[in-house]
């Protein structure tokens, strides 16, 4: 039996032969992605979102709603649309939110301690500081064309949540570079996950950005949490689940908790085999 990741098969050993590489569905999503949105390629991006892809996949068995604060060209949102397209083909966005305020980043603070090397890259591509990473929301809204239903969040992060109706969530991707705004989203998400949910804040170990992972540590550290970090420079913060203790009659498996091959990760499965 040949060795399968999400049931793609490698067939080739590609330059690093790691099975990400090999891994149709995803690669072929994330081509289609960069030309519907014009995002520009990036080497470490495709680790970065196959992460980012693995981890949402834990949460499709989970109530709530799915978020993306700081979206650009809209290709994240495109990867995990397409995923639940994957699970759902009658999926259309329905439950997904994007934050964003559609006009680049904010002024930087003294918080975000930026360094002299990301000031000049920014200037260099895009002439300025604030306002990098500027795509207007029709541009968003093509790349995402296939998914109308798509709840669109107009603003600046954190200001924008004290307009924004109660929900729960199951799942966020924060990539918002500042300290700031990371700060704000996950004060804001992180009490509304459901048990299970998980945030994944995007910036956290990049040394361009300080200030996203001053603020994940400041929050962590408050209420007690330990994120997971990983060498793609993602960490990840999720919301537990009490599992009951062991005993005759009260086993882990008898629990609430999410269970990884619930219905709708057998069905994402089963979309996998019949494509082989």
């Amino acid at each position: 039996m040949s060795v399968k990741q999400n049931c793609v098969e490698a067939k080739e050993i590609t330059s690093r032969a790691l099975l990400f590489e090999a891994d149709n569905f995803f690669n072929e999503t994330y081509q289609q992605g960069l030309k519907q949105s014009d995002t520009p390629d990036a080497k470490r991006r495709p680790e970065r979102f196959y992460n980012t892809v693995q981890l949402f996949l834990q949460t499709l068995d989970l109530p709530g709603n799915i978020a993306e604060c700081g979206c650009w060209k809209g290709l994240s949102s495109y990867m995990l649309c397409s995923y639940m397209r994957a699970v759902d083909e009658d999926f259309k966005g329905e439950k997904y939110h994007i934050f964003d305020s559609f006009q680049g980043l904010n002024s930087p603070a003294d918080s975000d301690n930026l360094p002299e090397a990301t000031t000049k890259s920014l200037q260099s591509k895009f002439g300025t500081v604030r306002g990098a990473f500027q795509a207007d929301l029709n541009h968003v809204r093509h790349t995402l064309v296939n998914f109308p239903r798509i709840t669109f969040h107009r603003g600046w992060i954190p200001d924008i949540f004290g307009r924004t109706p109660a929900r729960n969530y199951r799942f966020v991707h924060i990539d918002v570079d500042l300290y700031e705004p990371t700060l704000g989203a996950v004060e804001y998400f992180y009490p509304r996950l459901v048990q299970g949910g998980l945030i994944v804040c995007d910036d956290y170990g990049s040394l361009a950005w300080p200030g996203a992972k001053r603020a994940i540590d400041e929050y962590c550290q408050r209420q007690g949490l330990n994120p997971l970090i990983l060498s793609t420079g993602q960490a990840v913060l999720f919301k537990k689940t009490t599992l009951p203790r062991s005993g005759p009659g009260n086993s882990p498996s008898g629990s609430s908790q999410p269970h990884l091959f619930g219905p709708q990760i057998n069905r994402f499965l089963r979309f996998f085999r019949s494509s082989d």
